[in-house]
């Protein structure tokens, strides 16, 4: 449940000084998603706020732009410059930009495919931005470079950054029982898609994130039981099915109540009868398919899911999650999503164990060729170098990607072999 932002005192010690020190704009959010009344709503700006005039230029013909609306130079703190290669022989090489004139320069890049990022982990109170002004990597520009190769005015504006922040409590106290080391996400998409940064509430219960500019548009995920606690996880402003999400702004001031969870435990094991460790084990929402609660099996082969509402749930097994051997199973014995049985719970209680025996799997290998070396794209030789500058933003709004599904990829020792662990079943 969500509930409206305590005006305490503590509160109000935080949340203040916002507009003036960090760009941010005080709002308190309602149940209804609505901002109260006397407040600024999302969208709007208190004095001080900067924001970004994006003024980014490639040396090789692209127009700058907003050159004349650049602000100054960030002395006041460190900026640090990061070019992450994205294609296999390419570099990952940082930098600080130079305090007195805001010029970077990375030196030794191998010839491949780049995104540059420019970041505020040494450099609190400013936002964290990709090249070209986009909020995530998936949705950074690629510079592609090639051998012995100088690419300059790769330029960053970086504004000053705003602050959402608030408070996690026990549903049904009051608001007088806070939840510590409660995790605290925020995503572009809902459903964990676009991540762009996290944090744990303190011992009152009370988180803040910033990076980014006051009224950009995200997604709040928290979830009550990474700190070993049992309380179901919520999306802003409310639901706990991510697809019900809605966005929040940086800048708000958003409390959070958390009801307590039931689980699921077990125990897994193989044909044999030894425990399965590491093992991923997850639950469904049985009717949606939404995803609820994960946890791999400790050393005795044992897990337990917390932070489940009362409904009916699928539980399965994911051993390629883990890279493990094994056949997947849906409970009650069954390869079929079909044919998985129901199991209840009701929250806060616990229920009946639910426990696998897995069958091994069996594999299928192989390797595919393709151009000798050298005949592709790779084989350039000689170093190269990206330079820019970083300075500070006038007032132009940052938004967030349209689209920012986030990929992931594991690439085998050998770049031209492959393996799937795994078997194929008609029935069981």
């Amino acid at each position: 449940m969500l509930r409206p932002a305590r005006t305490s005192r503590a509160l109000q010690a935080r949340a203040e000084p916002l507009p003036e020190q960090r760009g941010g704009t005080r709002v308190v959010v309602a149940p209804s998603g609505r901002d109260d009344g006397g407040h600024l709503g999302r969208g709007q700006f208190g004095r001080g706020a900067l924001l970004a005039a994006v003024d980014v230029e490639l040396a090789q013909g692209i127009a700058e732009r907003d050159q004349a609306r650049a602000g100054g130079v960030i002395s006041d703190v460190q900026i640090s410059v990061n070019a992450h290669g994205i294609t296999p022989d390419a570099s990952n090489i940082g930098t600080f930009a130079s305090q007195d004139d805001g010029v970077y320069t990375i030196n030794g890049l191998a010839p491949g495919t780049y995104k540059v990022e420019a970041n505020n982990l040494w450099a609190s109170g400013y936002v964290v931005k990709w090249y070209d002004n986009e909020l995530t990597m998936d949705n950074a520009e690629e510079i592609v470079l090639g051998a012995a190769e100088t690419r300059g005015g790769i330029n960053f504006t970086l504004e000053q950054e705003g602050i959402l922040s608030g408070h996690i409590y026990v549903a049904g106290t009051g608001a007088t029982t806070p939840i510590a080391n409660a995790c605290v996400d925020i995503y572009t998409d809902p459903c964990h898609q676009g991540h762009l940064r996290g944090t744990q509430t303190d011992a009152d219960g009370y988180y803040e994130i910033g990076g980014y500019a006051p009224g950009t548009s995200v997604y709040i995920m928290v979830n009550g039981t990474c700190g070993g606690e049992n309380y179901v996880t919520q999306w802003y402003p409310g639901p706990y099915d991510c697809n019900l999400a809605l966005p929040a702004a940086i800048g708000d001031t958003v409390d959070f109540e958390l009801s307590p969870g039931g689980s699921i435990a077990g125990v897994a094991e193989d044909s044999g009868g030894d425990p399965i460790v590491n093992l991923h084990i997850y639950a469904t929402e049985y009717d949606t398919g939404v995803w609820m609660s994960g946890a791999n099996t400790d050393e005795d082969g044992s897990y337990t899911l917390l932070g489940l509402p009362t409904g009916s749930y699928r539980v399965q097994t994911c051993a390629s999650c883990s890279g493990l051997p094994f056949v997947d199973e849906q409970y009650d014995n069954t390869y079929s999503w079909e044919n998985a049985a129901r199991v209840g719970v009701t929250a806060p209680g616990a229920t009946a164990p639910i426990n696998f025996t897995l069958d091994a799997g069996n594999t299928i290998s192989g390797k595919i060729s393709g151009l000798a070396a050298g005949d592709g794209p790779a084989g350039f030789s000689g170093s190269v170098a990206l330079s820019g500058a970083v300075g500070r933003g006038t007032p132009n709004m940052v938004r967030p990607p349209a689209d920012a599904a986030e990929a992931c990829a594991s690439p085998a020792a050998d770049p031209g072999a492959f393996g799937y662990s795994s078997a194929m079943r008609s029935s069981k």
